[in-house]
């Protein structure tokens, strides 16, 4: 399948190409698959992909073990060498065996052409379960197909807490969208349609407090592109209620401190002492001055960004240039800048909002995550649950008080609504029948008075 490929942002990442095999053609950055699981083991789904390819598009097919060569090799071969039975590590021992032969098979034949006549640029190679191999084309006939570094990201399930961009959290819906289906079976992504449905979350998340309906929209800049160079043809959006975001505490009156020449030149000071000492040796090695390699380090990044070819670079761009205090006064500003942000603390959302994310932004919360985010949910609902109780707690004492009048009707009326909804929320239980009796006494009494 021809896969027209998305460039990042930033462009092709040139400075990584292979010197090897296809060299210009593919990168050496690893290629990403983000999958799913197919229904009752039909197979694995590639809903999104970031490819190594460095050109506009890349030629894909994909390839399930399990299913039979033509030449019945893998028959002959398990028929050849029976496991006992009940031998279990033997039968690991032959799947293992197995799925090696089979690589070593797929290595060895040419690489197809697609309708256009273009070579293949990837076979993508699973077991039904997961990606065993992503093989690329030879350079040259005769040669193996050579291993490309993968990394494979099982995408999390329906229902999880995931967290996305920007600090924010959500409920994942389900199911994932379809991309390329890797099955032993030709009607898999049919059967895998039919299967689908809804995954029944409304009811649950109505009862956490994020609302009856999930309200939208929710954008951020990553919320239709991923930023990394995948096929345009698998997006891979996720359906997503967002029902946390950061919020920055509200604004205080604290009076911006003002700053002297004098602590510019400090920090500047402070700026290139405080540089990764390796990439500072690195430059120096090179035949650049220590004071130009400190600057140009200093001006790459915090020192855990720095790098010596980041600093080169820098460098050779000001070739015969002094070194004025101004090159880093953005380095200043950005620390000045970040020390006085405010912190955010995570805040949920009286009403989910749907949207939909890429695959890469969409990672399943760590336990921590889902711990805090747990408590918060439980303090909400249980300062709700006190308040529908004070609530009802007014109602009867406003009707024990004796009050009388227009205004006191109105109030009654409005507390008997609010105890209404929180019975039918759960947030209260069915109130006792003389209970019931007594408000209703109390409020027919108030509408006569």
């Amino acid at each position: 399948q021809r896969l027209r490929v998305r460039h990042a942002a930033s462009g092709a990442r040139i400075a990584c190409r292979s010197r090897r095999a296809r060299a210009q053609s593919l990168s050496l950055d690893p290629v990403e698959l983000f999958t799913s699981l197919l229904p009752d083991g039909l197979g694995l789904n590639v809903l999104h992909l970031h490819v190594n390819a460095l050109g506009d598009d890349a030629t894909v097919a994909v390839v399930d073990l399990r299913a039979p060569p033509p030449d019945g090799a893998s028959a002959r071969q398990r028929a050849a060498t029976p496991a006992s039975e009940g031998d279990d590590d033997a039968l690991v021992s032959e799947e293992i065996d197995t799925t090696a032969a089979r690589l070593a098979s797929l290595k060895r034949e040419p690489f197809a052409t697609d309708a256009s006549g273009r070579q293949l640029d990837y076979k993508i190679v699973s077991d039904g379960s997961r990606v065993v191999a992503v093989l690329v084309a030879p350079e040259r006939d005769g040669e193996l197909a050579g291993d490309a570094p993968f990394r494979e990201i099982p995408v999390p399930h329906a229902g999880d807490l995931v967290e996305l961009p920007e600090g924010a959290l959500g409920i994942l819906r389900g199911p994932p969208p379809l991309g390329l289906v890797i099955s032993h079976d030709e009607d898999a992504a049919a059967a895998a349609r039919s299967a689908r449905k809804d995954d029944g979350l409304d009811a649950s998340m109505e009862r956490d407090g994020f609302g009856a309906k999930a309200l939208g929209p929710f954008r951020d800049h990553r919320c239709r592109n991923c930023g990394s160079k995948c096929p345009e043809a698998l997006p891979g959006l996720l359906t997503v209620d967002v029902i946390s975001t950061l919020v920055a505490p509200p604004a205080t009156d604290d009076k911006e401190v003002s700053h002297t020449a004098e602590d510019d030149a400090d920090a500047m000071i402070r700026l290139t002492q405080e540089v990764d000492d390796d990439a500072l040796g690195a430059v120096v090695e090179m035949g650049f001055d220590e004071q130009r390699a400190r600057f140009a380090l200093a001006a790459a990044g915090p020192p855990e960004q720095q790098t010596a070819d980041a600093a080169v670079r820098w460098l050779l761009a000001r070739a015969g240039e002094e070194l004025a205090p101004e090159l880093l006064r953005g380095r200043v500003v950005e620390e000045r800048r970040a020390a006085s942000a405010k912190p955010t603390v995570p805040t949920l959302l009286d009403r989910r909002r749907a949207t939909t994310y890429p695959a890469c932004c969409v990672k399943r919360a760590d336990p921590s995550v889902k711990a805090a985010h747990d408590d918060r949910v439980a303090f909400r609902t249980s300062r709700t649950a006190r308040s529908a109780a004070d609530d009802l707690a007014s109602l009867e004492a406003l009707l024990a008080s004796g009050r009388s009048g227009g205004d006191a009707l109105s109030e009654a009326r409005a507390l008997k609504a609010k105890v209404d909804e929180a019975v039918a929320d759960g947030r209260l239980p069915e109130l006792e029948p003389g209970l019931r009796n007594r408000i209703g006494r109390g409020l027919r009494a108030l509408a006569f008075s």
